[in-house]
């Protein structure tokens, strides 16, 4: 849920960017504005990529894991008294 936040995040600071640059200036501003803009995409398309591929199934089976393992617990706590 993190990533979608600051995916959200870095997309509007996008938007507020671009307001403020225009490609009618010299070179070198031209070309720190597309090396900006390239950053500010990989940002959020690191974090989309990272919200739409994160490891749902295997926290299931982590929680799924630990639950076993207290059961197990209780028995052996169970035994032994």
């Amino acid at each position: 849920m993190k990533s979608l936040i600051y995916t959200l995040i870095a997309m509007f600071l996008l938007f507020l960017g671009l307001q403020q640059m225009s490609l009618s200036t010299n070179t070198a501003q031209n070309v720190f504005i597309m090396s900006w803009l390239a950053l500010a995409l990989f940002v959020v398309g690191g974090n989309l990529v990272h919200y739409l591929y994160r490891n749902k199934k295997g926290t299931k089976r982590s929680k799924v894991q630990n639950v076993q393992r207290i059961k197990q617990k209780k028995k052996q706590n169970m035994t032994l008294h």
